[in-house]
């Protein structure tokens, strides 16, 4: 899947572009070396890039670099994106244009604070942005820290962008982004596709884009939301395992084939699998047999990366939700019905690890030909020929 660089994305390039921005923290790391160097004697007249230092509510706690992990108490509501975004472009170094997509969370305090979690859709570093709510307005403040490169020492904070040509710049005139709630519906005010909320990061006191932002933001009250599960597998102590074999595709911004080998236990209509990731390979997965449909439930942990959890769980494509693998008990074969990801978010797609097409079989699909019946001379008469 290839993805455009201008213009609106189909639904297939947007996830494959979903993808690409978030196959792993490496891939991050080296974006971000990429654009440094190419923007590192880039003229500009922008100034450095400020903090706001608000008060700290009971319950808010602040990382070492000043990033809002976790927000203070209150009333946690989810929404529907929807929107338009920019998006990181590995193959131009610039952006693409994609729409939003995926849920936002947002938490109403008693006494006015609102925290945004992953303000920018396609920038999810699990941050909280800091504001508050005046009738129908919420305000944020500009210049609040989403991460912290402490490999390069850079931080990455909100701001208002300006388009001019293909870049964007910091908009020094909007210390302030807010939002109009209208019946369930909140809306991000004075945003288009020249005047963006974005991510910058800074280097020799300057603010530079990131290649993240948002415009024409719309988040929609989601009623029927239910948080999935976080399970944490220990199969039974007697569980009996023996070796399949596996086969897919993983996704680093292209799809790249892969094969190897996996131990999975039966006991009554619970399946076990061991070392589904490569990256985990102690982990467990557990699914349930619902005649020709295995169900695993749930945020499935697998480890930790960089500090983040790391969950198996599946990817239709729109939303996380609970993998599934059609089950052919004769044939002793599992397929998967959708994607599974090793994801670093338990609510957004974040995945450390992306494989799709998964076949688990009890046979070697790739098991080698020892005696052949025939003699093919196809190859020999062609040689003779050169």
């Amino acid at each position: 899947m290839v993805a455009t660089q201008d213009g609106a994305v189909t639904k297939q390039k947007l996830i494959a572009e979903k993808k690409r921005e978030a196959v792993s923290v490496s891939k991050q790391k080296e974006k971000q070396e990429s654009v440094l160097k190419r923007r590192a004697h880039k003229p500009t007249t922008q100034k450095t890039l400020h903090r706001q230092n608000a008060p700290r509510l009971v319950g808010e706690v602040v990382n070492e670099n000043g990033v809002i992990v976790k927000p203070a108490e209150g009333v946690r509501k989810v929404y529907r994106r929807s929107g338009q975004a920019l998006a990181y472009d590995p193959d131009g170094e610039s952006w693409l244009l994609t729409e939003q997509e995926g849920q936002v969370n947002i938490v109403f305090c008693d006494d006015g604070t609102v925290y945004i979690k992953n303000l920018i859709s396609t920038y999810i570093s699990g941050s909280w942005v800091k504001g508050s709510l005046s009738g129908n307005t919420i305000s944020i403040p500009t210049g609040q820290l989403v991460s912290y490169d402490s490999y390069y020492g850079i931080p990455f904070a909100i701001y208002w962008g300006r388009r001019e040509g293909r870049d964007f710049f910091k908009n020094e005139e909007k210390e302030v982004i807010t939002f109009t709630i209208n019946d369930g519906v909140i809306s991000l005010d004075g945003s288009d596709e020249d005047n963006i909320i974005g991510v910058f990061y800074e280097q020799d006191k300057f603010a530079f884009f990131d290649n993240f932002g948002d415009y024409e933001s719309v988040y929609t009250y989601d009623h029927d939301y239910v948080p999935l599960d976080v399970v944490t597998v220990t199969p039974p102590a007697d569980l009996q395992t023996e070796t399949w074999y596996t086969k897919g595709h993983t996704y680093e911004g292209s799809s790249v084939a892969f094969r190897g080998q996996i131990e999975i236990g039966f006991d009554g209509n619970d399946v076990y699998l061991h070392g589904m990731f490569s990256d985990f390979p102690d982990a467990w997965m557990h699914g349930v047999i619902d005649g020709e449909t295995v169900t695993f439930n749930g945020l499935q942990v697998q480890g930790e990366q960089d500090g983040s959890s790391v969950y198996a769980i599946g990817y239709d494509g729109e939303a996380l939700r609970s993998f599934e693998m059609n089950y052919d008990a004769e044939g002793g074969v599992l397929t998967s019905a959708f994607d599974l990801l090793a994801n670093m978010s338990d609510e957004e797609s974040y995945a450390y690890t992306w494989i799709e097409d998964i076949i688990i079989s009890r046979e070697d699909p790739f098991k080698p030909i020892e005696n052949y019946s025939y003699l093919n001379t196809f190859w020999m008469s062609k040689r003779r020929s050169l």
